[in-house]
Formats: structure tokens, C-alpha cells, sequence
């Protein structure tokens, strides 16, 4: 019996030794390496990349390079590392030949980089990597130059077979870049599609990172989302009608017809998928977004950004009847004491505004491409002049904000004609005294944003009121 209660003995201490040895081993208690639930974390792994520069990360920079090249202390300050190489070399001077970029994208022959690994006669110091003989052989230096033809481009994160969207693609789409801003009917393939009939309704185009870098067709998960919104008491408001929509290149063997996209219809507030697939909206999607193909600048179903408006007599000829936004008689000193009858105390001003709810709240392109202002003096009971203003985009003149001027004939509300029988528009209109004066109106002036000025009718643009209030009081006065 003796016996027997030892053993029992040693056996009841092994296996609280076991125990104890599997609690240490897995550090049980600290919660490392077990999610919410209490199991082991699976690390993410990260997308593979592909493209001729990891080839020469991998085979080149890493293999015969990083021996000294890495770090703070690298020869010439150049870190040569992965994930360090690119941003050090693409467009960045030679600390040897600073008149030279290391690398000039599609000028191999203007590369210090390129000269450094062929040993070439003007190079300072010795060829590169510092161990050779032997050096890089020609199928490598070509290489590199064939990279440098091509533009250079940085590693591309390898295109999925197929990419099936879920909800969680969507949620933060508002953080991604905004390539379009639009109100009215800016592109002739709308039609009425997007509220494009409808004044009152804005478009605004998302694009994440992989559709923004593509430079041909659209690779397998290169998404776009298009919010069609207006505003109903001081609130804006989704369209009833398809108010915040996606395209999501899927790929495979989905929609083949329709080079590989799928459309989406969602929540508002980005809760739900409220419809999907390759014939959404009866097919609707896939019938217009064919046409960005045959348009300038439009390919593989995408149109162009930033869409561009280019206004025509039609687009005025009815202005009286859109919301007029303030009616003036005074004598403004932002008028320069001469424009629009500003040395005239007899001048009534009238603006109009074709869609009241064109709002200046994108902090890059202020109002929606196709907004359009006109302005018409009076004196005497006579209709004196009339001028407008539309905006453009399409990198028509980025340094005035994308605006277009006009002078109308107060007779027949066209285009009025010059001396050689064209119209009077364009960026430079009147010598560049449009563009200079309404450039005025901004945040820092306080009369207005995006060049227009403040008026007392429009719910959007109110820069700095209490400026503005005093203006008008000191006016008035």
C-alpha cells in the first residue's frame, strides 16, 4: 500500500508539471496571439506584388547592392533596401551628379543610376556594385533600362483571378479621392440617368487607390462610387433614384460581355447592398457606360474625370427664368468703380443662377463642373450688358479655377460676336479682367469662394457673412 501512495504521488506532481509546462509554454492569461474569441490570431498575409522593378529589387538591389547600401549610413545616403529602394531613386538627384536624377523615368540615358551599373566614361567615382568584378551582366543592366523605358513604375500589387466585393469594400469610400464634382447634364451620354435633368443634383465620383493608379484597362478590384445628392432644407439629400452607386471591376468570368464589371446599388448611409450584379438597373449600367469608349478620354467603361462642360448659345437662353440671387443698385466697391455700370448710380445688377443648389463645398474644385451665373445690367429701363460664367473643368484654366466668361448680346441672349466674328468667351475674356477681379472672391476675402462673390439669395457660399454684412451696411450707407 506504501508503495502504491507513491506512485500515486509522483504521478499527481507530473502532471501538474505538464500542466504548468503547457500554461508557461502558451502563456496562458496574457491574451497574446488569441483574438476577442481566445483563438490564435492568423496574421494577414500581404498582397503579392508584381512588375519589372521587384524583379529588380529581388534580383539586383537585395542580391548584389543592400551589402552596403542600407540603412542610415548607406554610401551617398543611398538606402537600397526593399520597401526603400523605389522612393530613393525615382526622380531623385545624384549626390555625385546632381544634375542628373538617379533614375528619369523613360530616359534611361539620362540615369546616373543606369550610367553608375554599365561603368560609363562620365561617371564619377567607380562602377557599380562596389564588388564587382564581376559586375551586373547585360541581361540585368537591361533590365533596369527596360524599367526605366517604361516609365518607371513602382510595384503593382498583383491583379486577383476575380475580386467579389462585400460591404465593408464600400464603407469608407468618402476618404478616397474625389475625381469628379458635376451638376446638370455634363456629358451628352446621362441622358436622364444620375438626375442629370434635374438642376438640382449634384454628382460627385469616388475612385480608390488601384482605379486611380491603372494606365489602361481597370484591374480586378478597382472600384468607383458616384453619390447623386441635392439639398432639402439646409440638409443634403440622397436621390430616391439610385443615390449612391458603385462599379466594382469583379473579373473573371462575371459580366464578360461588359469587360468584367459589376454595379451596385447602396445605402445611403453605406449599411446595405440594396442591389448588385452585371445587368443592374436593367442593363441600364452596362448600356451607357459603353459609350465612355468612344468618348474622348473614356476608357473600359469609364468616362472621363474631371468631365469637362462646354457651354453653347442654348445653355442662356432661358436665364430669366432661373433663381435670380440678388438684384443691386448700389454702387459695390468690389465693382473697381466701373464694372457691370459700377460708375453708373443708375445700374440695376441681376444675377442668376441656373442650379440654386450648386454648392462650392469641394475644397479642390469649389463649385460642381456646369454651374452657370449670369449677370445682366440695367440702366435707364435698357438692358446694357450681360455677362456670364460657367465652369469649365477639365483642366480648362487651372489657374482660375476651371471658370469660362462670356459676353451676351442683350438682344438675342447668344454669344456676342467680335470683329472677326467670334465669340466672346473664354479664360482671358476682357484681357483677363474677369478672372483677376472675381478672383477676389475667396475665404481669405470674405466676399465669396471659388470666384463668386457672396449673394444675399444663394444658401451656399457664405465665406465670412459678418464681412459681408459690414460691406453691405458701408455700402448702403
Amino acid at each position: 500500500m506504501h508503495n502504491i501512495e507513491k506512485i500515486r504521488a509522483v504521478l499527481i506532481y507530473a502532471r501538474i508539471c505538464v500542466i504548468a509546462f503547457i500554461l508557461i509554454g502558451c502563456k496562458a492569461g496574457d491574451g497574446k496571439g488569441l483574438d476577442a474569441n481566445g483563438q490564435p490570431l492568423v496574421e494577414d498575409t500581404p498582397e503579392p506584388v508584381i512588375g519589372l522593378f521587384v524583379q529588380i529589387q529581388d534580383d539586383i538591389f537585395t542580391a548584389r547592392c543592400i551589402a552596403c547600401h542600407i540603412g542610415a549610413q548607406a554610401p551617398q545616403g543611398l538606402d537600397l533596401s526593399e520597401g526603400n529602394a523605389y522612393g530613393n531613386i525615382v526622380g531623385v538627384a545624384s549626390n555625385q551628379q546632381p544634375t542628373l536624377n538617379l533614375i528619369e523615368p523613360d530616359e534611361p540615358e539620362l540615369s546616373y543610376l543606369v550610367k553608375k551599373i554599365r561603368g560609363d566614361e562620365d561617371i564619377s567615382g567607380g562602377q557599380m556594385p562596389l564588388s564587382g568584378p564581376p559586375f551586373l551582366d547585360d541581361s540585368q543592366i537591361q533590365l533596369v533600362i527596360d524599367w526605366v523605358n517604361d516609365g518607371a513604375p513602382p510595384p503593382q500589387v498583383a491583379t486577383p483571378a476575380e475580386f467579389v466585393a462585400e460591404l465593408s469594400d464600400f464603407s469608407a469610400y468618402g476618404s478616397w479621392s474625389a475625381i469628379d464634382y458635376s451638376i446638370g447634364a455634363t456629358n451628352n451620354a446621362l441622358g436622364g440617368a444620375h438626375q442629370a435633368q434635374d438642376d438640382n443634383y449634384s454628382r460627385r465620383v469616388y475612385a480608390n487607390a488601384l482605379a486611380l493608379t491603372a494606365t489602361d484597362s481597370y484591374p480586378n478590384g478597382s472600384i468607383f462610387v458616384k453619390e447623386v445628392t441635392s439639398w432639402q432644407n439646409g440638409e443634403r439629400e440622397f436621390s430616391a433614384a439610385g443615390g449612391l452607386l458603385a462599379m466594382v471591376k469583379r473579373g473573371g468570368e462575371f459580366n464578360p460581355g461588359n469587360s468584367g464589371w459589376e454595379w451596385f446599388e447602396l445605402n445611403p448611409d453605406v449599411s446595405e447592398i440594396v442591389g448588385r450584379g452585371g445587368n443592374l438597373m436593367d442593363d441600364g449600367c452596362n448600356t451607357c457606360h459603353s459609350l465612355a469608349n468612344s468618348q474622348s478620354g473614356g476608357r473600359d467603361y469609364v468616362f472621363e474625370h474631371p468631365s469637362e462642360y462646354q457651354a453653347d448659345n442654348s445653355d442662356f437662353a432661358d436665364f430669366r427664368s432661373w433663381s435670380e440671387i440678388e438684384e443691386r443698385s448700389d454702387q459695390n466697391p468690389l465693382l473697381g468703380g466701373m464694372a457691370h455700370g459700377g460708375d453708373n448710380p443708375d445700374s440695376t445688377r441681376r444675377i442668376f443662377k441656373k442650379q440654386l443648389y450648386a454648392n462650392p463645398d469641394s475644397m479642390e474644385q469649389g463649385y460642381p463642373i456646369g454651374t452657370i451665373l449670369v449677370k445682366e445690367v440695367e440702366q435707364e429701363g435698357v438692358i446694357v450688358e450681360i455677362t456670364a460664367m460657367v465652369k469649365r473643368g477639365g483642366d480648362f484654366s487651372p489657374d482660375h479655377q476651371d471658370w469660362e466668361w462670356f459676353m451676351l448680346d442683350p438682344d438675342s441672349l447668344e454669344i456676342m460676336l467680335d470683329d472677326n466674328g467670334d465669340e466672346t468667351r473664354g479664360a482671358n475674356l476682357m484681357d483677363g479682367m474677369c478672372a483677376s477681379c472675381h478672383s477676389q472672391a475667396n475665404p481669405d476675402s470674405g466676399y465669396g469662394k471659388d470666384y463668386v462673390f457672396h449673394h444675399e439669395n444663394d444658401p451656399f457660399n457664405f465665406a465670412d457673412m459678418a464681412i459681408f454684412t459690414r460691406l453691405k451696411a458701408t455700402t448702403n450707407n
